[in-house]
């Protein structure tokens, strides 16, 4: 069953716009600068529409809410 969208939250403090929420709008095979081959990433979108990539294997620094968890105020707090 469909319970809605997913949203992606940095949860370190590097992480691009740490501990705001962005839509989860993909999952694809990303070239990044910092990384030797490509590497399935989200592909992420904020609301102001900025989009940006994260790595899947990078799970330590970002977790996953769903709309609810945003209407509740439940946004995962970012590590220090």
């Amino acid at each position: 069953m469909f319970e809605g969208n997913v949203f992606l939250v940095g949860t370190h403090p590097k992480s691009n716009r740490a501990g705001e929420p962005a839509w989860v709008v993909g999952v694809g095979m990303v070239s990044l600068a910092m990384l030797p081959k490509p590497c399935p990433c989200f592909h992420i979108r904020f609301n102001d529409g900025s989009d940006n990539y994260v790595a899947i294997d990078d799970h330590e620094n970002y977790e996953l809410i769903s709309e609810q968890d945003i209407g509740a105020g439940n946004i995962p707090a970012i590590k220090n």
